[in-house]
Formats: structure tokens, sequence, C-alpha cells
């Protein structure tokens, strides 16, 4: 599992022109999925819900719950 992604130029547009109100957030997110992580990890889902993969977001306990799954 990889942790931390690369930041791009193209990350950072895509998170200034996103409908995520925090742009710091936005930043986070977009960076994980140009990283192509399967899942982005939030106790703030609801900031979320206005992407285009909404079921790439999860929370804490969503991941935990994941992990006794598998």
């Amino acid at each position: 599992m990889s942790l931390v992604g690369h930041f791009k130029k193209s990350t950072f547009l895509k998170a200034m022109i996103s409908p995520i109100n925090d742009k710091e957030d936005a930043v986070q997110y977009f960076t994980a999925m140009e990283g192509e992580f399967d899942f982005f990890l939030t106790r703030n889902k609801k900031d979320y819900k206005l992407i285009s993969e909404p079921q790439r977001v999860i929370t804490p306990t969503e991941f935990i719950f994941l992990q006794e799954k598998a």
C-alpha cells in the first residue's frame, strides 16, 4: 500500500476548479487520485459529496471494516 503521492501542477489546477470548498482538502484528494490510490481516507466525508467518485472517499471506520473483511 502506498501512502504518499506526488504533487503536480495539474493536481493544483484540478483542486482549484473542483467543487470541494476547502482547497487544501481538494489538493490532498486530487494528489491521492492522481497517484492512483484505491481510496481517500477522511473524517469529513460530507466535504467530498460533490466529487465524481464519492465511493472512493471513506471514513477511518469504513477503512477498519474493509481491512477486517480482507
